[in-house]
């Protein structure tokens, strides 16, 4: 069974299985070989903008992420008992 990915950003995907919606499919067919319906492997790299859905039955490595938070976290305040 694949595993089914939303991206959040660029993902770029050089080798294996994926699984797509024709329209997905086709703009990528000169890069891709049909194995059926909506399974192809991967032949030439491939993109996805964010918030693309597709299966992908292969290694996820070397992939960026980008951070943008780089504030150090605020110290947290001592928990005080309540009044009784």
């Amino acid at each position: 069974m694949m595993n089914r990915y939303e991206t959040t950003g660029l993902v770029i995907i050089t080798g294996g299985v994926v699984e797509l919606e024709e329209a997905q499919a086709r703009p990528r067919m000169h890069m891709l070989k049909k194995l059926d319906d909506k399974q192809f492997e991967v032949v030439q790299t491939i993109q996805f903008k964010k918030g693309e859905v597709f299966g992908f039955d292969g290694k996820l490595k070397n992939l960026l992420v980008k951070l943008s938070n780089h504030e150090k976290p605020a110290k947290q305040k001592k928990a005080t008992k309540p009044a009784e």
